[in-house]
């Protein structure tokens, strides 16, 4: 739908035989998200808040010098984050141009095979 309603100016910067690649890329990476990685999250959540309750619980010197070294080990996990976010985001449109470019050899495939010009291309 949106495709429909952009600027002339957007088919000049954004290739329209990448869009069907781009939106399956994208649907699945959503869908990745959604699906197990909720229900880790969900867990995951629980063990800590589990596993800090039980330390504070045994031993509460340890667990609060332990608590102070989650900063640190949440900047890293923040940073690494956005890596793969950046590194997620250049693949897919890696992707998209690729699917592009076989949608068009494809197409070209089709233009030949149309007009009977299979054995003068091979």
């Amino acid at each position: 739908g949106k495709a429909l309603t952009r600027d002339i100016s957007w088919y000049d910067t954004t290739n329209p035989a990448a869009l069907p690649t781009s939106m399956a890329s994208s649907v699945l990476t959503v869908q990745d998200a959604i699906g197990p990685n909720f229900g880790q999250i969900i867990m995951s959540s629980s063990q800590f808040v589990c596993g800090i309750a039980f330390g504070l619980w045994s031993s509460w010197q340890l667990t609060l010098a332990i608590i102070a070294c989650i900063p640190l080990v949440a900047c890293s996990g923040v940073y690494c984050a956005k890596q793969i976010g950046t590194l997620t985001s250049e693949s897919h449109a890696w992707f998209a141009e690729a699917g592009a470019i076989a949608e068009e050899c494809v197409l070209a495939i089709r233009t030949v095979v149309a007009f009977g010009g299979e054995a003068r291309e091979v």
